[in-house]
C-alpha cells in the first residue's frame, strides 16, 4: 500500500517514485509504524524534505493500524 500511496506522490510531482521515498525507507516505515511527524523523522532517510510527504504515508499507516490492530 506505502508503494501505491508513493507512486501517487511521485505521479504528481512528475519524478520517479525513488525520489519520494526509497524502498527501504519504505521497508523502514513498515517496521516502525509510526503515528507522528516526529517518530518518522527518526527514519534512516526520513529528513525536512520528505515533511511534504510524510501526512500522506502516516494517514496510510494509521489506517493500516486501525484496521489491524486487536481489541
Amino acid at each position: 500500500k506505502l508503494r501505491v500511496v508513493r507512486l501517487k506522490l511521485a505521479r504528481a510531482k512528475n519524478v520517479p517514485a525513488f525520489q519520494i521515498f526509497s524502498d527501504a525507507v519504505l521497508h523502514e516505515l513498515v517496521q516502525v509504524k509510526p503515528m507522528t511527524v516526529v517518530e518518522a523523522l527518526r527514519c534512516k532517510g526520513i529528513g525536512p524534505a520528505k515533511l511534504p510527504f510524510l501526512p500522506v504515508i502516516l494517514a496510510e499507516i494509521a489506517e493500516w493500524r486501525e484496521n489491524n490492530t486487536s481489541d
